[in-house]
């Protein structure tokens, strides 16, 4: 009973947050996952199979956030389809390399990347909404290198940790293409999915010879069902609330926001 009230409540913010802000809310979930897989004794493969159920729960909280942002014609297509294939190849990246590297390292590494983001975004934030992109439909080489780079640093980095993506698809929409912030959220929650459809898969093949007691691979199913019962039902509220509070406030929110994740992450 305690495990259900505990995902439950899991899932409710982790939701919320990602109709909010775009994120698969994977901040809030992996580490609790990774102190109550702790104690069930999975040892060291405890952090893999958090960051496996974490991406597997994003990416039904995901469909249900990116549903409430496209009816409010919040998602950016260009952007969504030409990220699309170079955040599949990252998150194949990421996938790949989660178990080979040292994680207190990079997460530390990620957190001061997250911290330089945020409070570039803090400082540069006017009293108008950022403009939108233009109109020209041919993108240019650079645009398309900026696209790749991006693209795949996302897929990796978010894979890596199974956070969904939004805490750097927003940022990098914002200030490296003059997204509006609500355009760049509502995108960033469709991204999400495909960071979370693709990372699913990788963490059941890599953990699939390792964990098969009631679980697919680095997956553990019923924890991650629970987990996104509960955020589909909130991440439509999320939703609701970051087209109805004011864009400047959004903005800063969001900033203060990736601020406190960093920190956490950093110390």
């Amino acid at each position: 009973m305690a495990d259900f009230i505990l995902l439950g409540s899991m899932g409710a913010v982790a939701g919320l947050l990602a109709g909010l802000f775009g994120i698969g809310g994977g901040i809030i979930i992996v580490p609790a996952l990774i102190f109550s897989f702790e104690m069930d004794g999975m040892g060291q493969y405890a952090t893999k199979l958090a960051i496996g159920t974490s991406l597997a729960s994003i990416l039904f909280m995901g469909l249900s956030s990116s549903f409430a942002h496209y009816k409010r014609e919040a998602i950016e297509w260009e952007s969504l389809f030409c990220l699309a294939p170079f955040i599949i190849v990252g998150t194949a990246i990421g996938s790949h390399i989660a178990g080979r590297v040292d994680g207190f390292l990079l997460k530390r590494l990620f957190g001061i990347l997250m911290l330089t983001v945020a409070m570039t975004m803090l400082f540069r934030i006017s009293e108008k909404e950022a403009p939108r992109a233009s109109e020209d439909r041919v993108l240019s080489v650079r645009k398309w290198m900026i696209y790749a780079v991006g693209g795949i640093l996302i897929g990796t980095i978010s894979s890596l940790f199974g956070t969904g993506g939004g805490t750097m698809t927003v940022p990098f929409l914002v200030l490296l293409l003059d997204k509006p912030i609500r355009v760049a959220i509502g995108t960033a929650s469709a991204t999400g999915v495909i960071i979370a459809f693709f990372g699913t898969i990788g963490f059941i093949y890599q953990g699939w010879l390792f964990l098969p007691n009631m679980r697919f691979g680095f997956v553990a199913p019923q924890t991650a069902l629970l987990i996104a019962a509960f955020g589909c039902m909130t991440a439509p509220l999320g939703a609701l609330i970051a087209h109805r509070i004011d864009t400047l406030l959004l903005s800063r929110v969001f900033s203060v926001f990736l601020i406190i994740v960093s920190l956490l992450l950093i110390f």
